[in-house]
């Protein structure tokens, strides 16, 4: 690709994304408990169920976006692009994405916004 050209009405909440691989201990342990695997399914589901209450109780989103403007920062470096892809709205009102990478495309030579 020659050139990327960003077209974006309003930035995303962007927070990294849980990336751990599973050793063969725990592939074990979920292969011979299949109950076990199920409930860490439903942990993982209910721990992103969870920015919902941001809704609810406010207070309760400013640990996520602080680690989605602390994961933006270290990502890019310069404070003009950072503050173009900084939303102005509350942290979960829109789709939160959730990504290691998203936002290391804008950085590159290549890209326009």
């Amino acid at each position: 690709m020659s050139r990327l050209h960003v077209f974006q009405r309003t930035p995303a909440w962007v927070i990294p994304r849980d990336r751990r691989a599973y050793s063969e201990q725990q592939k074990r342990r979920y292969e011979k408990f299949p109950w076990l695997r199920t409930l860490h399914r439903w942990r993982l589901y209910w721990a992103n169920e969870s920015r919902l209450l941001g809704f609810v109780h406010p207070a309760l989103v400013k640990v996520p976006r602080a680690l989605a403007l602390k994961m933006l920062r270290r990502q890019v470096s310069d404070p003009a692009l950072v503050a173009a892809l900084t939303p102005d709205y509350t942290f979960g009102c829109k789709r939160v994405l959730i990504s290691n990478t998203c936002t290391r495309c804008s950085t590159g030579r290549t890209s326009s916004w």
